[in-house]
């Protein structure tokens, strides 16, 4: 993905003059959610897991790796294993949840290749 997002970027810059450029600029977020999908009263798909996504990756900037607890939960030993060290990034209430919930923090990649 991120080969791609470089390439089409390279070309914009190439393309567009530069104030427009930045308009058109790409950058990825990747966050990890797990969640379901409920029906409402008259049995259409609601895809509440696909919401919470959206209102979670709002908090993670570019090329950042955003991981929610019920992730965290399930994936510790993997997490672990691997040697992510995860820092909380904010408590938030996703829709469909009174309660509240931590998001973290659990990479940053570094190389970027294509700067505005």
């Amino acid at each position: 993905m991120e080969s791609w997002i470089d390439t089409q970027n390279a070309l914009w810059k190439l393309e567009l003059p530069a104030k427009v450029f930045k308009t058109f600029y790409i950058e990825a977020k990747t966050v990890i959610h797990a969640g379901e999908v409920a029906y409402s009263a008259n049995k259409i798909p609601v895809a509440l897991a696909v919401n919470q996504t959206f209102k979670i990756e709002k908090i993670f900037k570019p090329n950042e790796l955003g991981i929610t607890h019920i992730v965290k939960t399930t994936a510790e030993p993997i997490i672990k294993s691997i040697g992510l060290r995860l820092r909380k990034r904010k408590m938030i209430i996703l829709p469909g949840s009174k309660e509240s919930t931590p998001v973290y923090l659990a990479a940053t990649a570094k190389n970027k290749k294509c700067k505005r």
